[in-house]
């Protein structure tokens, strides 16, 4: 989606102040010049009461947690096809996805133009 974007940077720190006014943000590693800007907060995963889903599931609510899904994913798939095992190789190859997503707008209509 950003292939084409040179100047996209991803910068993980705390944002303290936003000055729209000035194109800036000021950040724990400096200020921040900018012509759009996507502020993504760190939460915690909320598992509605029932929290022993926490140590079956893989929360995706920071950058380290999409890293350390696509490594898990990239070796699930490597056993997989290393297996001769038909049950084992469905077993292995099948995720569920869960979540909710809000969005804001069509960013690859957006990125693509």
């Amino acid at each position: 989606m950003f292939r084409k974007h040179d100047d996209f940077h991803i910068r993980i720190c705390e944002a303290l102040t936003v000055r729209p006014e000035e194109k800036v943000v000021e950040t724990s590693i400096g200020d921040i010049e900018y012509d759009y800007v996507i502020i993504a907060t760190e939460c915690s995963p909320n598992y509605f009461g029932n929290d022993a889903l926490g140590e079956e599931t893989m929360p995706l609510k920071a950058t380290a947690d999409a890293l350390y899904i696509r490594n898990e994913v990239l070796e699930i798939f490597e056993k997989a096809q290393n297996t001769d095992d038909p049950l084992l190789r469905e077993r292995l190859l099948t995720f569920v996805v869960v979540g909710q997503v809000l969005p804001v707008w069509n960013s690859r209509e957006h990125w693509q133009n």
